[in-house]
């Protein structure tokens, strides 16, 4: 028998309390971290859409809006984190970032003005639990 080890020297750590985003490929899902809504103030009708910068495809930036366009978040049930489904975006991006199958992202705090508009930027350079 050749067993393998698993415990916190060898796992991914996932940032507590921190500003996250998750993409994951298989359900097409993206997800906010509890601290994502708090710091975003999310609500379960938030409608959000991720701008790519085109002069450097892995700058990504999640944009709060009114748009009818935009995707609408939600809640299951009580649950602290809030998603959306967006297959096609999701493999957009983590093509764009080389990763194959799924991985988190913290959010800037302090957002880009542009107009009068915020673009919270997605701290792509660091994945967290990659895979």
């Amino acid at each position: 028998m050749k067993l393998k080890t698993f415990n916190k020297s060898n796992l991914p750590i996932m940032p507590t309390g921190k500003p996250t985003i998750r993409f994951s490929k298989s359900a097409g899902l993206i997800t906010f971290s509890k601290q994502a809504g708090i710091n975003l103030g999310l609500t379960d009708k938030t409608r959000v859409e991720l701008c790519q910068n085109e002069e450097e495809p892995t700058d990504w930036y999640i944009h709060i809006t009114t748009s009818q366009s935009a995707f609408e978040l939600r809640r299951k049930d009580d649950a602290v984190n809030y998603t959306f489904n967006a297959t096609p975006l999701v493999r957009k991006v983590l093509e764009t970032l080389k990763i194959e199958h799924a991985a988190s992202f913290i959010i800037s705090g302090e957002p880009h003005i542009i107009g009068s508009e915020k673009y919270f930027y997605i701290i792509t350079g660091n994945p967290i639990g990659a895979k």
